[in-house]
């Protein structure tokens, strides 16, 4: 099976749930130059991905190539998907691409994916139809196929259209397009506009009137990809922009979490600083790394199990212990009987996507108020704590003088050693506002592969550090770097708060 699959205009959030659900099982995939490299890490098991670029030939005839590629990986039995920027059927050549398969009688699937025009025009507050300025909208390649002796575009009609323009690549034929609209009638006082880097955090808008559109752009030094929009509809953007108005708009923040499957789009503290406007991104500087070996303390398949509370330290050891269930032929009603405890609302979120409630929690996350709540509840029990290779040892020797307490190590923490290519690439954009720390571990393995010149920018405080946790915050001053703000309470939710309130007034 070959699936074509719209990737969207640039956020890795516009995505398609069905795109999402085709990339995570493709064995192949094919995929365009201006993806997301955060919608490529959603192909969990894929044996290979290639960008279409580095197929064989140049850019007019590299569809044959692609072509090639899809056919002879669905005959050998691999699952395709061929990873379109925005959406395959528009200006996307997905009938040429297809045609090889059809002919080779392999079946395919097109998914449809957010069209540049509708997720430029969104993300820049510009409606492209309003009952009271446009009532239609014309979709226009900027580049017709090269082979042809004359264009097929009306410039006539399209000078006359009583409805918004949408030009797609742009901006190399800028100027014929605005002389070609103009002498054909085309007010050069009618609004228009240019959407560079669509829906990312380097979004770009630049409103002006037709006849001044090619001047200020050069100006600017607008680049592609972009959308160019004309119509009264681009006024509205002064009403009905949101996107660079929020309050973390331009700010770039580096959190660095450990990736857990649940998160496939990247955590949540990553996705809360984007609703805020920030430029974030996840770089993990530790890796989880599920115990190798099969069986648990005190559970075998022929008997039941000999704990009454469990206590889980982290939301990585819910997802290792699930799994190791699985691989012992069980499930969650082996749990029947016991009391489970779990560290912090993440901890509490995994156990209930298995259909565990916690017994007993603690949101704010702080190991040493569980185990106090623990104390009494436990006296002469048997306990299994699910914890890391590494950690506070707060909850073990708090609770080791009054029960029965086995330690099953679920999983491993193993500092990374170097970044990858594309994390690399990110850091390299630009200097750091800030920098967030969510554990000891984390902070001081990101001191080893972070650039030392980003690194020198935290020691002086040009980026700024914030802590999850006061206990985080003592790792992360053994290393020399100061703190500009410290959440409340161990919550992602709070830790995004204090750096929206530490960034947005700086």
């Amino acid at each position: 099976m070959v699936a074509l699959v719209g990737a969207g205009p640039g956020d890795p959030g516009l995505i398609t749930r069905l795109g999402a659900e085709l990339l995570a099982q493709a064995d192949l995939v094919l995929y365009d130059r201006l993806v997301s490299p955060e919608i490529l890490e959603l192909a969990q098991i894929a044996r290979s991905m290639v960008c279409v670029d580095q197929l064989p030939g140049c850019h007019p005839d590299r569809i044959g190539a692609i072509g090639k590629a899809m056919v002879e990986a669905a005959q050998n039995g691999l699952r395709v998907v061929r990873l379109k920027g925005g959406d395959p059927i528009l200006f996307g050549r997905c009938l040429e691409e297809v045609e090889p398969l059809i002919e080779q009688g392999i079946s395919y699937q097109i998914v449809p994916g957010v069209t540049a025009a509708l997720g430029a025009a969104a993300f820049a507050g510009i409606p492209v139809t309003d009952r009271r300025l446009a009532s239609a909208v014309a979709l226009i390649t900027g580049h017709e196929n090269p082979t042809k002796t004359d264009g097929n575009l009306d410039w006539q009609a399209l000078a006359r259209f009583p409805g918004t323009l949408v030009f797609y690549m742009a901006m190399a034929r800028l100027e014929n397009m605005t002389n070609r609209l103009m002498g054909h009638g085309k007010s050069p006082d009618t609004p228009a506009c240019i959407i560079a880097q669509a829906t990312l955090p380097s979004q770009r808008v630049l409103v002006t009137t037709l006849g001044e559109l090619v001047a200020k752009a050069r100006a600017a030094d607008l680049r592609p990809p972009a959308i160019c929009m004309v119509g009264p509809v681009v006024d509205c953007r002064a009403t009905m922009n949101w996107f660079d108005r929020r309050p973390l708009y331009g700010k770039r923040v580096l959190t660095c979490r450990p990736n857990v499957p649940e998160e496939k789009f990247g955590n949540s503290l990553v996705n809360r600083l984007r609703a805020m406007g920030a430029s974030a991104r996840n770089i993990p500087t530790l890796e989880i790394v599920p115990t190798a070996e099969i069986g648990l303390p005190g559970l075998s398949q022929d008997s039941s199990p000999q704990w009454d509370w469990l206590v889980f330290s982290s939301q990585p050891g819910v997802q290792s212990f699930f799994a190791q269930l699985h691989q012992l032929g069980l499930d969650s009603r082996v749990l029947a009987g016991a009391q489970v405890a779990a560290v912090g609302e993440q901890t509490a979120r995994a156990l209930a996507q298995h259909g565990i409630r916690a017994d007993c929690t603690n949101p704010g996350g702080n190991a040493e108020s569980l185990a106090k709540q623990l104390l009494d509840k436990v006296q002469g029990r048997a306990v299994l704590l699910v914890r890391a290779d590494r950690g506070r040892e707060v909850l073990a020797q708090t609770l080791q003088p009054v029960c029965r307490l086995v330690e099953w190590i679920a999983y491993r923490q193993v500092n990374r050693l170097a970044l990858n290519a594309t994390e690399q690439a990110w850091l390299d954009e630009g200097p750091l506002d800030a920098v967030l720390l969510t554990s000891g571990n984390i902070a001081s393995a990101l001191a080893e592969v972070l650039p030392p010149h980003q690194v020198e920018a935290i020691q002086a405080g040009k980026t700024a550090v914030y802590s999850l946790s006061p206990v985080t915050s003592e790792s992360i001053k053994k290393l020399g770097w100061p703190i500009a703000g410290e959440a409340k309470e161990p919550s992602m939710a709070q830790l995004a708060e204090v750096v929206q309130k530490g960034l947005a007034s700086s």
